[in-house]
């Protein structure tokens, strides 16, 4: 996961595990991006799930999108 993961743009980037974590939940229950960035911003159980801090930065929509769209054009 890290060759499609890391930043090449120098932005901040989550630990390692939590975008696929996301990805699995969004799986699992079919969210949109933006229903999943709105389920782990507010659902403790995510969170804990993906290992968030409580209060600390969850991945917006965009950040899950760009996760997807490098998953699928690894074939992953």
């Amino acid at each position: 996961l890290i060759g499609i993961y890391a930043s090449k743009t120098g932005l901040y980037s989550y630990p390692l595990l939590i975008l696929p974590h996301a990805s699995l939940l969004g799986i699992c229950d079919h969210p949109s991006d933006v229903e999943l960035a709105q389920t782990l911003f507010r659902d403790l159980l995510f969170q804990k799930i993906c290992n968030l801090k409580l209060g600390g930065d969850v991945p917006n929509r965009n950040s899950i999108r760009r996760f997807h769209k490098r998953l699928v054009n690894a074939d992953l």
